[in-house]
């Protein structure tokens, strides 16, 4: 049970107000089918190795009734694989969590699942292709790889004797070919974040320290514009960074275009948007819409390689997007506004604490002036106090926030109806999403 429920079920489930809404006994009679599904998926899937099949979009989510079935029954399995697991040996996997972030590193670095995408490789192959002699080294990392589902034995291998390895679920979505590749979110977080955790225990006691990056990086402290100026300053990284934040779409971005309220604005200004991953996902839902994208100018600069360009990724919308490039540090630089207009910032203002976040937002009032425009904010789902947010990983980016950005916070609704009236704006409401994150709305008062 242990990869596929703690990888794969990255949603939040929505309000209980929000299912409140949608119950009926229709949907019940589904929810029930769909566990059923679910579950005789998981017992009766195919031993067949199916390259193409490994390589899903999961950025559409299911209808309602089945995304609240299958948390419903992950969450239940999830109960069950914890009381079959004595506390020692679940502590022994938190403990050891970072080794298998270390062996996806290595997959990633050497290509690994790139290589194994033509077909089932012998552990010759592998070592020859990622250039080594170290053959039984390889042997070793690949039956390590296999122990967590990253890759797998084939077993059509016509030798029992010399073994082969092929893809799973897990390892492709780390190729560097598929849409949503998870590639350079592994690069990130073992080159970046990691390291950065690695001092967490600094933010604590009496000699706390403001935050562990400046540790890591002293020549990027945050106070001269930390994780942004190391970016600037490392052309690679930067680019590493945006197709991380690419992947997210396959976290559920199609889930965060239909369940927000786009629908009811005349043009999109996506700020911060990056290389405009989510915005060409919104554009796809919506399109009769046109757009904004707003980022700093190396960003912006990328990005229209990638909406430009004849074989560009977002291609197909460019016709419908405006670029501009600045800083929302700086009120003159952001777009012009037009009635009708959403504003949104998708996981932008979890990146500072509530000073910088107070002159963001200022900023953008400022813009708005008397002008009938409406802001979205998108983070994650971060309940009140009263309850833990689930799944965990919310709570993770909270505190990489804390680790790597210093005061920067994942917000609570209460934090929000606080944050907003200082900088000129009226709490509005909270749509929830098959996703991790929820948008919060913000109107100018």
């Amino acid at each position: 049970l242990r990869c596929p429920l703690r990888y794969s079920f990255l949603f939040q489930p929505p309000s209980s107000s929000y299912i409140e809404r949608r119950k009926n006994k229709n949907n019940m009679k589904l929810i029930i089918l769909s566990a059923f599904v679910v579950l005789a998926a998981v017992l009766f899937h195919g031993k067949e190795h199916n390259e193409d099949a490994l390589v899903a979009d999961f950025s559409h989510p299911p209808p309602w009734p089945i995304f609240i079935a299958v948390n419903i029954f992950a969450a239940t399995l999830r109960k069950i694989a914890d009381a079959l697991t004595p506390p020692p040996i679940k502590m022994m996997d938190l403990a050891d969590d970072y080794q298998t972030t270390m062996l996806c590193y290595a997959a990633v670095k050497f290509r690994i699942p790139d290589f194994l995408s033509t077909g089932p490789k012998s552990v010759d192959e592998i070592a020859g292709f990622m250039n080594t002699k170290e053959t039984l080294r390889v042997e070793r990392l690949m039956y390590a790889l296999a122990s967590e589902s990253i890759t797998q034995l084939d077993k059509t291998s016509p030798d029992p004797n010399k073994p082969r390895f092929v893809n799973t679920g897990l390892s492709a979505t780390l190729r560097t070919d598929i849409k949503y590749s998870m590639a350079s979110m592994v690069g990130h977080q073992v080159e970046e974040a990691m390291p950065v955790w690695m001092h967490l225990v600094e933010l604590f006691g009496p000699d706390a320290k403001a935050n562990s990056w400046d540790t890591v990086f002293p020549e990027f402290a945050v106070s001269e514009g930390g994780f942004w100026k190391y970016l600037q300053a490392n052309p690679k990284q930067e680019k590493q960074f945006g197709l991380a934040m690419t992947s997210l779409e396959g976290l559920g971005g199609k889930a965060m275009a239909l369940d927000g309220p786009f629908e009811r604005f005349n043009r999109f200004v996506d700020v911060g948007g990056s290389m405009g991953h989510f915005l060409y996902s919104v554009l796809d839902t919506y399109q009769d819409k046109k757009a904004i994208l707003f980022d700093r100018p190396p960003v912006i600069e990328n990005a229209k390689k990638l909406w430009l360009e004849e074989n560009g990724t977002f291609n197909k919308a460019s016709d419908r997007v405006e670029f501009v490039a600045g800083s929302f540090f700086e009120e003159g630089s952001l777009p012009t506004l037009e009635d009708g207009d959403a504003v949104y910032m998708r996981y932008i203002l979890h990146d500072w604490a509530d000073k910088e976040a107070e002159v963001i937002l200022s900023n953008l009032r400022k813009r708005i002036g008397n002008k009938d425009v409406t802001v979205l904010i998108g983070e994650s789902a971060m309940p009140d106090r009263h309850t833990v947010a689930q799944p965990a990983v919310i709570h993770h980016i909270d505190m990489q926030m804390m680790a790597v950005l210093g005061d920067a916070v994942e917000r609570t609704p209460s934090m929000w109806k606080e944050l907003l009236p200082k900088v000129g704006f009226k709490f509005v409401t909270i749509y929830p999403t098959r996703s991790l994150l929820q948008w919060v709305e913000a109107v100018p008062v």
